[in-house]
């Protein structure tokens, strides 16, 4: 039986090739054969269809997508690099254009050396105490009794020093008392601020003297504050009885002074 075996296998191959060749060949069978085959063959037409129409284009967007992601990712670090960077040079030209005239005004006095060039971090107007917190301190080398000016104005004193900042009393505390100058004939008056008031002058030498307008600049008699800074200028009250003070500089909207010491 197992010798028959080959033959009985071939046999049925040249029987099966047989039949298909017959089937190819009669025209009913082959019309019945290539309807069964485009059964078998259409999933795979819809399949290749559906893919080519719907999976690959995805698929194409997706890495698309991918790419597009990365880019706008690449734009807006770079974009972020050049705005932080544009922020920083505006930062710097701001400073410099609104310190520059400091580092002038205060290199025309002869009798003071510019310490250091601070920016107000704090204020306080308060009737009963009025001062800076300024960001400079012992790391700048900043003294108590100090001047802090602004241009060529007078603002204050150093009055406290901390490692990284210092206090400034304001020439609008009511404890500031300084000697000043009024005037073209430099009329000597004493400078005091009260709830009243305000700023005003009190002992003046000469009161007839005292004009409308006329400026006031520090006297330089006292231990503090050198000659020649500017405070304000003289406002009459309607009686004639009181002088009272408009100042030059604006304290609530200053943002940067200048911290000078006496030679």
């Amino acid at each position: 039986m197992q010798q028959g075996q080959p033959k009985n296998l071939l046999r049925s191959s040249l029987l099966l090739l047989c039949f298909i060749f017959f089937l190819r060949t009669a025209p009913f069978f082959n019309s019945v054969f290539a309807y069964l085959s485009s059964i078998l063959i259409y999933p795979l037409l819809f399949v290749s269809q559906v893919y080519s129409f719907f999976f690959l284009p995805l698929l194409l967007y997706m890495s698309d997508f991918n790419q597009l992601q990365n880019r706008i990712l690449i734009l807006t670090q770079e974009r972020d690099k050049a705005v932080k960077e544009l922020v920083e040079l505006k930062a710097t030209l701001s400073y410099t254009k609104q310190t520059e005239l400091l580092r002038l005004s205060a290199s025309l006095y002869d009798h003071t050396n510019l310490v250091a060039i601070g920016g107000i971090m704090m204020r306080s107007l308060l009737k009963n105490e009025q001062f800076f917190l300024i960001d400079a301190g012992m790391n700048m080398k900043v003294e108590t009794d100090m001047l802090v000016v602004h241009e060529r104005c007078l603002v204050g004193k150093i009055t406290e020093v901390y490692p990284f900042y210092s206090k400034a009393a304001l020439i609008t505390d009511q404890n500031c008392k300084l000697a000043v100058f009024v005037g073209t004939e430099q009329t000597g008056a004493l400078y005091e601020v009260d709830d009243q008031l305000g700023p005003h002058l009190s002992y003046i030498e000469q009161p007839e003297l005292i004009q409308n307008g006329d400026l006031v600049i520090s006297s330089g008699q006292g231990a503090i504050f050198p000659y020649g800074f500017a405070i304000g200028t003289v406002v009459k009250n309607k009686q004639g009885s009181s002088y009272s003070l408009k100042l030059f500089t604006d304290l609530k909207n200053l943002r940067y002074c200048a911290i000078l010491s006496r030679k």
